[in-house]
């Protein structure tokens, strides 16, 4: 007998049903005082479900669930991406989001050669002498 709770979604396709009505139900909520529909999110998305975001996230990890939930997530992630370009005045709650829920990371890259090349590495050049064998090079 499985150990566990009984899974909430018996089926991908069920689980995928709750996903579409979520995203409709976002859609035609407008936000007050912005008149845009309501931002796509993973908890949004996990409490319209009923389930935790860790639950979620576990179903990702299950063979049968694993495209459903990776589909959600993008969907989601491109309305946040969207909604940063869109209107810069929601630029870092949008990397806040992608950062938490879709595993995005923020890099910087550092040049660290001089413009006029006076930092530039030298090249090391290494001549290696022929092996002696031990002998004076004389024949007797």
């Amino acid at each position: 007998m499985p150990a566990g709770r009984p899974r909430i979604f018996s089926s991908p396709e069920e689980m995928s049903e709750g996903i579409q009505s979520y995203f409709e139900k976002c859609d035609a909520r407008m936000v007050r005082d912005y008149n845009v529909p309501e931002p796509y999110t993973i908890l949004g998305l996990c409490q319209h479900l009923g389930i935790t975001r860790q639950t979620f996230f576990d179903y990702e990890n299950r063979s049968e669930f694993s495209d459903t939930v990776k589909t959600a997530k993008e969907r989601v992630a491109l309305d946040l991406t969207l909604r940063s370009i869109e209107n810069k005045d929601q630029v870092v709650g949008c990397l806040f989001q992608l950062k938490c829920n879709h595993g995005h990371v923020e890099t910087k890259a550092i040049d660290i050669k001089s413009s006029d090349g006076s930092m530039s590495p030298a090249k090391i050049i290494i001549a290696a002498e022929p092996e002696h064998d031990g002998s004076d090079g004389q024949d007797t």
